[in-house]
């Protein structure tokens, strides 16, 4: 008897050694998915000074070299430009038909189309297309809104965490939602971040500890779950390539750490073109610290007593037959760069490809552009069309399923 208690004991203990491992390397996972969404977010919107440091880590690990060359760092705003040239299908705004038995209802267009228009969807659908094509997965609510024209807020989230509360496991689609929403003015505190929580009945506001906290949400105050009185969460997620064994889709992160690559080579031109480009001026018989007393301008007059040795003054010319070179370089890789994402780059010569070449480019572009208009419309215009539908009955909006 006490070796099979001690048998099971161990079973029980392993048992719980396996759970919080494998919850572990979830958590680490997940943190790391955020941080790698977050560096992608930050690139695309230029604001890549927050990798500054990163990047000189990674030219060298001197810190006066460190100081020297983040005052000369320069940055291709190379991430952008991609996503820009590769979401295309809200170039212009699509018009929608609303089918009704097989047929055109032209009554629910004209009104559907309104609705968009009054609620601003051309200019936000373009930002999810990208967005989304930029991280693979995004979401994007629907919500009640007093303060606009039509009723109705279509907002782009992208920063979120799924999370499944159900029997009913799908991967595809989580049962609750996480994301932070905005800081809240009543809390002195500047570091408490409001996040908002929605499941498939109530919504509610936490803050980073997940404790309730009071916050006006369309015109009255929410402080506890608050259901929302719809058939399910007002919320969907669109893709840009089909989810295969995870929810989470492939992102462009090649893009960035190209981007990267870009931003250490014209950091580095920038610095040797300094020195290559100019001569330097050297000083012969003096301290470095009588040196450092010599400044030459307009209307400074450069004296050589300056200490008891006699100086000499001559330019070392450090022209580099090579910076040239190097921009070539810079233009290859920009080059490579953009062929990754079947794009062409401005620098590429129409005479140095062939035109087999240039068809084989055209024909991956249209297949590029075909299969995301395929997914925008699989993953954001219907699940937008039946969101709406289900949010626009608590506001007197019927459109037909």
């Amino acid at each position: 008897i006490h070796e099979v208690t001690m048998f099971l004991t161990m079973n029980e203990y392993f048992d719980i050694q396996i759970k919080e491992s494998l919850m572990k390397a979830k958590i680490d996972d997940m943190i790391q998915l955020r941080q790698e969404r977050e560096k992608l977010m930050y690139f695309y919107r230029g604001q890549q000074t927050y990798y500054d440091d990163y990047l000189l880590n990674l030219i060298t690990e001197d810190p006066e070299r460190k100081l020297w060359l983040k005052a000369r760092l320069r940055t291709v705003n190379f991430t952008e430009k991609v996503i820009k040239q590769k979401s295309k299908t809200y170039r212009e705004t699509p018009e929608v038909e609303v089918w009704q038995n097989e047929s055109i209802n032209k009554e629910s267009s004209k009104k559907y189309n309104e609705l968009l228009k009054q609620s601003n969807a051309g200019v936000i659908r373009k930002e999810i297309e990208r967005c989304t094509n930029l991280l693979g997965r995004t979401a994007v609510l629907v919500a009640e809104d007093k303060t606009e024209q039509s009723g109705i807020r279509i907002e782009l989230i992208t920063d979120f965490t799924p999370y499944y509360l159900d029997g009913t496991y799908n991967i595809y689609k989580p049962d609750a939602i996480i994301y932070p929403i905005a800081m809240n003015k009543g809390i002195t505190d500047v570091t408490k971040q409001i996040n908002m929580a929605w499941t498939s009945t109530s919504y509610c506001f936490v803050d980073n500890s997940l404790k309730f906290v009071d916050f006006v949400w369309n015109g009255e105050v929410i402080n506890g779950w608050q259901p929302h009185n719809y058939d399910r969460m007002p919320i969907f997620f669109p893709y840009s390539s089909l989810p295969t064994d995870s929810f989470w889709v492939k992102m462009k992160s090649s893009v960035v750490s190209n981007n990267q690559v870009l931003n250490i080579q014209k950091t580095l031109q920038l610095d040797r073109y300094i020195y290559q480009a100019y001569k330097q001026l050297l000083s012969f018989g003096l301290s470095e610290e009588e040196t450092k007393k010599i400044r030459l301008g307009v209307d400074k007059i450069l004296s050589t007593n300056l200490g008891k040795n006699e100086a000499d003054f001559k330019y070392l010319d450090l022209n580099d037959e090579t910076l040239d070179q190097k921009v070539l370089y810079f233009k290859d890789t920009y080059d490579q760069a953009l062929d990754e994402e079947n794009l062409t780059s401005k620098y590429a010569k129409p005479s140095e490809r062939s035109g087999i070449a240039i068809q084989v480019e055209a024909s991956e572009q249209i297949e590029d552009r075909q299969d995301l208009q395929d997914f925008m419309r699989d993953s954001l215009e219907l699940p937008l069309y039946d969101t709406i539908q289900m949010v626009g009955r608590n506001i007197g909006l019927q459109f037909p399923k």
